[in-house]
């Protein structure tokens, strides 16, 4: 067994911005600043016994899960306006993999397994890319700030729909109006069936009066649009039950009394604790109403109608839909024997 000829040594020295560790590993000189003295002979410690990497920061054997997602939080996500939404689909993803798992141990069979585990509990491929995206941006910090080094591969991204073509399931829309009458939010729950049942942009909705709504011949006339064109359609029975606890006792009184930004954060809280996707947005309600529509057979002059568009051309992306439901007139010829 050869000996180095360069025993390992180093000591601690004060300077004018804190305190630096000096440390000699056979025979290369390093330099490790600290704000303590006590951090300084700390990280003296753990470099003579060979737990830092080579750019000062712990063995990358040594990080951990839960630290990198601690590192995130700190330098970058807590900086952003949606860092609440982030940290939670991190925090899922830490607490599958395990918070003490080594963040070098986490690769391509791992996330496979974890992207798995989302599928079956329900998460759409959108949810599953952004938890996984999440364990992406842990990794490249951790290596940026010298927290590990070399990593196991990523798998590639899931492939997802255009957001704007997603619709809410009828189990999706119980979860949702259900938290939200757990949680008090009763008006919100309501509001939230109103835009499925009706179709109306949320803008339609939140100008809508006691004038506006025949509760008897059960019509609601949507009177300021997006295109200036008032409209008038009739009501499901739903549409009627939700409406009826909401509606003032005054003639010109409004019914949702819930602004855009109220009705926002109810929803986003409520889609963050039941884990939908992060793509469903509250929009996405007027697009699941017509889509069911198209799923019927309504045609698009009739979908126009209902949903206030100005242009039928505005409506492509329903007609897919009702191709579909052609395939019964092509069993049906194909049915007869020539």
């Amino acid at each position: 067994m050869t000996t180095s000829p360069y025993p390992n040594r180093g000591h601690v020295r004060q300077t004018s911005t804190g305190w630096i560790a000096d440390v000699y590993i056979e025979g290369r000189r390093r330099q490790l600043k600290a704000k303590t003295k006590a951090d300084a002979q700390a990280r003296m410690a753990e470099a003579l016994a060979g737990r830092l990497g080579p750019s000062g920061g712990r063995s990358s054997g040594q990080f951990t899960l839960k630290e990198a997602m601690a590192l995130s939080e700190r330098v970058r996500w807590s900086k952003n306006s949606n860092w609440q939404s982030t940290i939670c689909l991190a925090a899922q993803v830490v607490a599958y993999l395990g918070p003490n798992t080594l963040l070098v141990e986490v690769g391509p069979e791992q996330v496979e397994a974890m992207r798995e585990h989302f599928a079956q509990q329900g998460n759409r491929p959108s949810t599953i890319n952004a938890k996984t995206s999440c364990l992406k941006v842990m990794r490249t910090d951790a290596q940026f700030h010298g927290k590990v080094e070399a990593l196991k591969p990523m798998p590639k991204a899931l492939k997802i729909l255009n957001h704007k073509d997603q619709t809410f399931t009828a189990a999706e829309v119980n979860s949702i109006c259900a938290y939200m009458r757990q949680t008090c939010n009763y008006q919100a729950a309501d509001l939230f069936v109103f835009l499925i049942e009706t179709g109306c942009r949320f803008s339609e909705a939140e100008r809508l009066t006691v004038a506006d709504v025949g509760i008897t011949n059960r019509t609601v006339c949507f009177s300021k649009t997006k295109a200036n064109r008032p409209r008038s359609i009739p009501l499901t029975l739903r549409a009627i039950e939700a409406l009826q606890p909401n509606m003032p006792p005054t003639r010109n009184g409004r019914i949702w009394t819930l602004t855009y930004a109220q009705m926002q954060r109810i929803y986003s809280d409520t889609r963050l604790a039941l884990g939908l996707d992060p793509g469903l947005t509250l929009h996405n309600a007027r697009h699941t109403c017509l889509s069911r529509l198209a799923q019927k057979g309504i045609s698009l002059p009739q979908l126009q109608a209902w949903g206030g568009h100005s242009q039928l051309s505005n409506l492509q992306r329903y007609i897919h839909i009702q191709t579909d439901r052609l395939m019964e007139c092509v069993e049906a010829l194909d049915s007869y024997a020539v």
